[in-house]
């Protein structure tokens, strides 16, 4: 049965997975289009396919699509398997913004299969992540920091090229996310402080907007430790950091955040100014989630004030809520947790049988040492035999 998805835990979730473009981020991919005219049909073609499918994951479906697919066939063409995966995670979490879970967790799954078949570490730890976000997403803690934890141990084993710090950056501070869930505070500042210093290394450029959302949830992380003041400093700087970026999915996050923030200090009037921002910021992209959250913050403060309007944003909710969890999503995603778990019990069986053959290989293996050991012996004692009875003649 899926867990009931509670206010506060739907907005931490849906703040960590929309690092937009910023604007040296939309520079960085006008560049890469223009490289692409004229790049060979190489794995570096398909590397640049995968940057513009992790740049319009967030913000445009149809370029997703059309980038996603010829990256794809190119990285087959080639066995670039690893392109594959990276583009293979882009479609999971276009997928998961969009709402539909199921397909993007089925998509995640045939990603980390295909790295854990290829041995690709990094690939692997990416997919892993990703999965992780969506068990947090559904409530399930345990399976969610289980998979960001493999993800974590993995990471930490990579030397990671300055293309791919990004990727540690990521993975470190969806660990701090998952570890604040679970109010393992301390574990959730180390890992976000991680996070924080090496988003601010000289070498890194930030092209996702990772630095003003590791800011949002260090702001989270002090709320839950009671420091208010700390908290909104840290909200209003990811707010401002955003803003010069001009990244309205950021904006929507963190303006949805301190709204849900202040609904817990009783201030409505903060409430209603920050939730009014949040969501004319998510309609831009039909962001649901925050569609869904901002909706319901205003319906809750209009209650007692305007009933017209506290109805209108009423309806805004329950149809983001209808689109986000509609029953055909909920049976298609035990369809597909099912088919994983098939999945995950034929691995284990086959891993069992393989050692239960390893084992009776190195049986009859030791079998045969000793056979060879016990001929040796028996011929030896024979030839000593023969050697006596010579003497003795």
């Amino acid at each position: 049965m899926i867990k009931t998805i509670t206010f506060n835990f739907l907005l931490v979730f849906t703040c960590s997975i929309t690092l937009a473009q910023n604007a040296e981020g939309v520079k960085h991919i006008e560049t890469v289009k223009k490289e692409l005219i004229n790049s060979k049909v190489d794995t570096n073609r398909v590397l640049q396919y995968v940057d513009l499918c992790t740049a319009y994951q967030w913000t445009n479906s149809d370029s997703l699509q059309r980038y996603s697919e010829k990256g794809i066939t190119l990285a087959q063409q080639l066995n670039y398997p690893g392109g594959e995966v990276r583009i293979l995670n882009s479609q999971g979490i276009a997928l998961f913004f969009q709402g539909n879970i199921p397909k993007a967790l089925e998509i995640l799954f045939k990603g980390l299969r295909i790295a854990e078949k290829n041995n690709l570490p990094l690939e692997s730890a990416i997919c892993l992540n990703s999965i992780g976000s969506c068990y947090l997403f559904l409530g399930d803690n345990l399976k969610s920091v289980a998979f960001i934890n493999r993800a974590r141990a993995i990471d930490e084993t990579i030397q990671h090229a300055p293309r791919d710090l990004y990727w540690k950056i990521y993975i470190a501070m969806w660990s701090g996310l998952v570890y604040s869930d679970l109010n393992k505070l301390d574990s959730a500042s180390f890992f976000l402080q991680k996070a924080y210093n090496d988003a601010y290394t000289p070498g890194f450029t930030d092209l996702y907007s990772t630095r003003p959302t590791i800011l949002m949830f260090q702001g989270n992380l002090y709320f839950k430790r009671g420091n208010y003041e700390k908290a909104l400093n840290c909200l209003h700087q990811s707010l401002e950091t955003y803003d010069l970026y001009h990244d309205p999915l950021g904006t929507a996050d963190v303006c949805t955040k301190i709204a849900e923030f202040f609904k817990q200090m009783n201030k409505p009037d903060s409430v209603i100014k920050y939730a009014k921002r949040g969501l004319d910021a998510a309609a831009q992209f039909n962001y649901k989630s925050i569609v869904r959250i901002s909706s319901s913050l205003l319906a809750d403060q209009y209650e007692m004030k305007d009933i017209r309007q506290a109805y209108y944003y009423l309806k805004l909710e329950l149809a983001a809520n209808d689109s986000l969890y509609a029953p055909k999503k909920i049976l298609e995603l035990q369809k597909t947790l099912s088919e994983e778990q098939q999945h995950q019990q034929q691995i284990l069986e086959e891993q069992t049988e393989k050692q239960n053959r390893l084992k009776q290989n190195g049986l009859l293996a030791g079998l045969g040492v000793l056979l060879v050991i016990a001929f040796i012996l028996f011929r030896n004692n024979i030839q000593k035999k023969k050697a006596n009875i010579l003497l003795l003649q």
